[in-house]
């Protein structure tokens, strides 16, 4: 198990600037979009992506699970081919489909939509087209472990986006037109170029297809098209039920805040998983079940390790964070901090918990799980929001994700034994609520980037050194790893300097 973890430390550091590039550029994005548009404007624009989000999942997510999972198999059966092209030409034909729907959909309900959103919903279904067919493509740079190209088109997409969205509202009187038509622009040429190579490679031919592969592909995937729209619900459905009952300045205020909190909580579990799941899959299909079990319980304390301080940091600095980086209309998204901070990291611990559910193929569960803390999460939101605004909608979004987190730890447990880290979650617990204090105590002294500056590195000091004192076994090896690595080095220089 110490090769596995030492991958699993190699790959994440691998894949940081494929997430550490593009969570800053959203950030930058949620504060560049909320300046160049009105708060009415940004909340057409998440209502959009919102619907957008929706339909990927049923378009691609179970043609992107099938890759991550049953490519080593087809690797080692030399079938890389057939699985690759038969699951992209079975996305075309479902995107053709999708494309007369929806655009048939518009044309009949078009008068039951504001005269401003009817051109921003049409151009979705083409962000649907490239988004869909780059998740599928960079799912396959990431299982083949090709951590450059994966990098490289994964930070190219979203600040192409970014500076060419930006420009587009600035330069033209498109608004939240010109941000949709950036991001098509973008994802269609990189979606282009990566098609183009795999095609170069000899792994897609546009004309194989196997009704093997697409059965097997759509018994395991198909599930997940319901518990990734319930994931969505649970997610995104908030957005809806404000705009329905508060309007699309409040949709703007509550998910500018969301964004921010959401995606620095959630940046952390993508990593991990950006770089576990295919290595836990290769263990399940080389070593077996006991080992994969292993693997799991490593990367869940990996992520209790990392999340637990970055939550209770979040919630300390959160709302001097809000105040100084997003504009004045938005302060009032402080409310909804600690909710989004703490459903976002029980939501990563469930989506870790899903492992042994995936390999195992009893994917079945994963739709019923999500539906029940989706339909909660409605019924929450329904009660909540009309009494307590957007802190109602957040304090609905953790409870739903608590429920969730709680049904795949024992369900995943039932099917595959793993164990959960317990004892090492009461630790970092303990020392991140310390943390959490020690920064709160400082916000009384300081403010703004003086605040920021001072509480970030000393709340991380803090942490480690609570570690230590709580004799957290992962963290004192990490330091003895250091120590060897640091003694090496240093043999190595002597070494030098003595020829």
């Amino acid at each position: 198990m110490t090769t596995f973890t030492e991958k699993l430390s190699k790959d994440v550091l691998g894949y940081l600037p494929a997430k550490v590039i593009p969570a800053v550029t959203q950030f930058a994005t949620v504060l560049v979009f909320t300046t160049l548009l009105t708060p009415s404007q940004y909340g057409d624009y998440t209502v959009v992506l919102t619907t957008v989000s929706f339909v990927i999942i049923f378009l691609s997510s179970w043609l992107r699970q099938s890759i991550l999972r049953y490519f080593e198999q087809s690797s080692n059966e030399n079938s890389i081919r057939p699985l690759l092209s038969t699951l992209l030409n079975a996305y075309f034909l479902i995107y053709i489909v999708l494309f007369v729907i929806w655009v048939g959909g518009l044309l009949v309900l078009d008068r039951h939509f504001t005269t401003r959103l009817v051109l921003p919903l049409f151009l979705g279904v083409f962000i649907v087209g490239g988004n869909g067919l780059f998740m599928l493509l960079t799912a396959i740079r990431r299982v083949e472990n090709n951590i450059i190209r994966y990098s490289t088109f994964t930070c190219l997409n979203t600040v192409l986006q970014l500076l060419v969205g930006a420009a587009l509202i600035y330069y033209t009187p498109f608004d939240v037109v010109g941000a949709l038509i950036g991001m098509i622009l973008v994802t269609g040429l990189l979606s282009a170029i990566e098609l183009r190579h795999l095609y170069k490679l000899g792994n897609y031919s546009p004309k194989y297809f196997s009704f093997k592969k697409l059965k097997q592909s759509y018994e395991f995937g198909v599930p997940f098209i319901g518990s990734q729209l319930s994931g969505k619900v649970l997610e995104l459905a908030d957005n809806y039920l404000i705009f329905f009952f508060l309007g699309s300045v409040t949709v703007g205020k509550y998910a500018a805040g969301y964004s921010i909190f959401y995606r620095i909580i959630f940046f952390i579990f993508s990593l991990l998983s950006l770089a576990a799941y295919p290595e836990v899959v290769k263990t399940f299909e080389n070593n077996g079940s006991e080992a994969a079990s292993e693997s799991i319980s490593v990367t869940v304390r990996a992520y209790l390790l990392i999340a637990f301080p970055a939550a209770f940091g979040l919630i300390a600095i959160g709302p001097e964070l809000v105040q100084t980086v997003l504009d004045s209309e938005y302060s009032g998204s402080t409310v909804i901090i600690p909710w989004v901070v703490l459903g976002t990291f029980f939501y990563g611990l469930g989506q870790l918990s899903t492992y042994p559910i995936q390999l195992m193929e009893k994917t079945r569960w994963l739709p019923i799980i999500l539906s029940v803390a989706a339909v909660s999460n409605l019924l929450l939101n329904v009660l909540l929001i009309p009494y307590h605004g957007i802190a109602g909608a957040a304090i609905a979004t953790l409870i739903s994700y608590l429920l969730y987190f709680i049904l795949t730890t024992f369900i995943s447990n039932k099917i595959m034994v793993w164990e959960y880290p317990y004892y090492l979650s009461i630790k970092c617990l303990l020392a991140s609520m310390i943390v959490w204090l020690s920064v709160s105590y400082l916000s009384v002294h300081f403010r703004g980037l003086i605040f920021l500056t001072v509480a970030l590195p000393s709340g991380i000091v803090l942490y480690a050194v609570l570690l230590l004192v709580l004799r957290v076994n992962e963290f004192e090896q990490i330091i003895s790893r250091s120590r060897q690595e640091i003694g090496l080095l240093t043999e190595s220089a002597d070494s030098n300097d003595l020829d």
